[in-house]
């Protein structure tokens, strides 16, 4: 999925215009017109780069964390995903995403907190990506 931008404004009038790039050619709304600025890629390698090649995990950020952290994955293809916490016991702690979900990268916040919504103490935690037989675990800390 391309990641959508604003343009500058180049011209008061309310028609719409091109902006004109050596890699690309965008089209914008102008700033008067009442619409929001858009920005569509006009070919398809653009919206292809932005695909990611296999499924990934990264660190989440900040860690350690109070009382939010950020975990960010990618996926190649729309598929079944599940995104889950676990305590340093296996137990599962609280499920982020379960579900289908496009291709691209996308964000979870966790907000420490477990099922019932009740927050969870200090410590080691790891969460754990699974989609179509990948799994990779990472590990994490709360601190209060």
């Amino acid at each position: 999925m391309a990641t959508l931008v604003p343009l500058p404004v180049r011209s008061r009038s309310r028609k719409v215009r091109t902006a004109t790039r050596s890699w690309m050619m965008l089209p914008f709304y102008t700033e008067d017109c009442g619409l929001p600025k858009l920005a569509v890629p006009s070919d398809d390698a653009t919206v292809q780069a932005a695909i990611p090649e296999g499924y990934a995990l990264e660190q989440n950020h900040p860690n350690p964390f109070n009382p939010n952290t950020t975990i960010t994955f990618a996926v190649p293809e729309a598929s079944e995903v599940k995104l889950a916490i676990y305590n340093m016991t296996g137990q599962l702690v609280r499920t982020l995403h379960s579900g289908v979900i496009a291709a691209g990268q996308h964000s979870v916040v966790w907000d420490g907190t477990d099922f019932r919504e009740a927050k969870v103490a200090s410590g080691a935690y790891v969460y754990q990506l699974e989609a179509k037989g990948f799994v990779i675990s990472r590990k994490l800390t709360q601190m209060k």
